[in-house]
């Protein structure tokens, strides 16, 4: 009976793109001591989702902090250990990325076909525009990866009064990661099919030592 389909009820992109996101933040911290030895232990767990749909970003820490002394002798340390995971899309912001796309996309474009597949602006006249939640869903396990070891241990001897020697040793260990799958767009007006894996690895370590003798008195 109808020779013309009927359209979509119509799409706001930007609704479907964005939305009210939930950001939880924990942290759980330990301390004590006595006259000669005192500790600080605490660890937190961050989690920002993103207003951009699958967007997030993740952060696991432990941070340790002791020192001890022991006659004219006096050794101490702090380590912090982080693991961060995110999946952003808010780099370049050109026109083929999501936002540029939200402006190119016709409102009579649905998110998905009649097939439940994505939908796309195949059609005469609706533009070169790539369907951004099709964007983004297949970046969601585009997971960026960053470790990361921080930590500095003393030791610090009593020669004489007013008189003291330090050695300090730092480091920094950073070991990063990057997968990215791409994915074929057949729902695109300008389609390709290809299919690729990019992947980047960096390490970095670094460290500092430094020795200090130091003399104070006021006469």
């Amino acid at each position: 009976d109808n020779l013309i389909m009927r359209s979509s009820p119509g799409t706001n992109w930007w609704d479907e793109v964005f939305s009210p996101a939930a950001v939880q933040d924990y942290n759980l911290n330990v301390s004590g001591g006595t006259e000669n030895a005192r500790y600080n232990v605490s660890a937190n767990y961050f989690d920002q989702q993103g207003t951009m749909k699958y967007n997030y970003f993740k952060r696991y820490s432990i941070r340790a902090n002791s020192e001890f002394k022991a006659g004219r002798i006096t050794i101490g340390e702090n380590l912090t250990l982080s693991r961060q995971q995110s999946v952003s899309n808010f780099g370049n912001q050109g026109e083929g990325s999501p936002i540029g796309n939200i402006i190119k996309m016709q409102p009579i474009i649905p998110v998905r076909d009649v097939g439940e597949w994505w939908a796309g602006a195949k059609a005469n006249s609706l533009g070169n525009g790539s369907n951004p939640v099709a964007q983004l869903w297949k970046d969601k396990d585009n997971v960026f990866t960053a470790n990361q070891v921080l930590g500095n241990a003393y030791l610090r001897l009593d020669i004489a009064d007013g008189l003291y020697a330090r050695t300090s040793f730092g480091i920094q260990f950073d070991l990063n990661n990057d997968k990215r799958f791409g994915f074929p767009t057949p729902e695109n007006s300008e389609p390709t099919n290809i299919t690729s894996l990019t992947e980047n690895f960096n390490q970095s370590f670094n460290y500092t030592w430094t020795n200090t003798l130091n003399y104070v008195k006021i006469f």
